[in-house]
């Protein structure tokens, strides 16, 4: 099998340019460079929160579940760049819209009811996952904009990608709250300030 990567130093962007699909010579300004950029940043929070649930998991039972989860869905966020890179939009797996579904249902039955909104930091996991999430938001207006202004990706609006990002950002905000539960940090509500 050949190498993905055999030079890490290629000197072929030093231009501005970069390729996509896969000989493709585009901007590295453009809409869809953004958006895969963005996406990329998300995985690595992700796999900075996955670093941290690492050195838990040999105490906390719990954390095995969402070890597994996390890994499945960096797996998928590749499977997405690599759809959006290659213009080859229908392979991404429209069930994994489902499996972050069940999940997400999975976690908030543990949890008590929202009354109000949670103020991120409740625990340095909880917070990490915070983080990821609004990372996880700027990736869905970032494919949302790349849609709008690129005729070519706008199938992508019949496809699974969008849903999925969008399902992640509540996988996310719900684990925050599960981590935080987990590491038996009292949530923090939110407070309007009182008009005087």
């Amino acid at each position: 099998m050949k190498n993905r990567l055999d030079r890490i130093v290629t000197k072929s962007g030093d231009s501005g340019l970069t390729s996509i699909n896969p000989n493709k010579r585009i901007s590295k300004n453009s809409d869809v460079i953004h958006f895969l950029g963005n996406l990329d940043e998300l995985n690595a929070h992700i796999g900075s929160l996955k670093a941290d649930l690492l050195i838990k998991t040999s105490t906390e039972n719990p954390m095995e579940d969402i070890l597994s989860w996390i890994i499945r869905i960096q797996h998928r966020l590749f499977d997405i760049g690599g759809t959006v890179c290659s213009e080859k939009i229908d392979a991404f797996d429209e069930d994994e819209v489902s499996f972050l579904e069940s999940v997400i249902k999975k976690i908030n039955e543990q949890l008590p009811p929202l009354r109000e909104f949670v103020l991120p930091g409740g625990s340095p996991l909880g917070a990490k996952a915070h983080v990821a999430r609004t990372v996880c938001r700027r990736t869905e207006r970032s494919l949302i904009n790349l849609v709008e202004n690129s005729p070519l990706y706008e199938k992508i609006l019949k496809k699974a990608t969008l849903p999925y990002l969008n399902r992640l950002s509540d996988f996310l905000f719900v684990l925050s709250r599960r981590l935080d539960q987990i590491n038996q940090s009292d949530e923090q509500m939110w407070k309007a300030s009182k008009k005087k």
